[in-house]
């Protein structure tokens, strides 16, 4: 028994250490992204298009083996955001660059839900504040729709759009009202995060052990019974 439960436990510490340097690996690649997203926003809002334009250029081959590491739909988002910027094709570098850097600070956040959540509530709040320009509402609204689309799956993201939008030619309490209530609905109708991977590999080979040393047992409990029987069986 105490062979058995030794190798159990070199299986455990052998399946939890490749996953402990994946996440040692995601905490390095988020630190890099943090860098250059941090910098990037600076040229971005000195107005050095140029320089951001050449730093995002250099930076492309890796951000792409990154972003092979992503969901397909991240992947798919990644490409729509930065081919404009990476191709010289963007009409307005400043909204589509800040379109890429708030997806990117989404991805590379611990949790990408909660960091668009957060987002969202910013949003949210400036809607009830009547002193907030809504062109300022507007602009948010229009760099985080990419991202909510992404990690809000099946969201009504044109009739959020809509009601912001609308309140260029109609900003009353009314018509703010709407659009507080369409992004309470998405956050409140949120899906709930799935558990960890390191979770599930824990419970996963939690549960083997306790199954292992339980039929362990069992099968000593009746081996020292039928020993026992045995033994009466001859005295008698």
């Amino acid at each position: 028994m105490g062979r058995a439960i030794l190798m159990i436990l070199c299986s455990v510490l052998f399946a939890l250490t490749p996953i402990n340097h994946h996440g040692k690996m995601e905490i390095r690649a988020s630190q890099e992204w943090d860098t250059f997203i941090l910098q990037f926003q600076y040229l971005i809002s000195d107005e050095k298009y140029e320089l951001a334009e050449r730093m995002l250029h250099n930076r492309l081959p890796q951000m792409e083996q990154y972003v092979e590491t992503l969901s397909d739909e991240e992947r798919s988002m990644w490409h729509i955001l930065v081919e404009p910027l990476a191709t010289n094709n963007s009409h307005d570098f400043k909204k589509d660059a800040g379109r890429l850097v708030m997806f990117m600070s989404a991805v590379t956040d611990e949790d990408p839900t909660l960091f668009t959540e957060q987002a969202l509530s910013e949003i949210r709040q400036d809607l009830q504040n009547v002193f907030m320009p809504v062109d300022d509402i507007a602009q948010q609204w229009d760099v985080l729709a990419p991202t909510v689309q992404v990690f809000y799956p099946g969201a009504e993201i044109e009739k959020i759009t809509v009601s912001i939008t609308s309140l260029n030619s109609n900003d009353t309490v009314e018509a703010r009202d709407t659009a507080f209530l369409q992004i309470d609905d998405l956050i409140k109708n949120s899906k709930t995060p799935t558990l960890d991977a390191l979770l599930w590999t824990v419970l996963t080979i939690g549960g083997t052990i306790i199954l292992t040393l339980s039929y362990v047992s069992i099968r000593k409990f009746k081996g020292h019974k039928a020993a026992v029987l045995s033994r009466k069986s001859e005295n008698s």
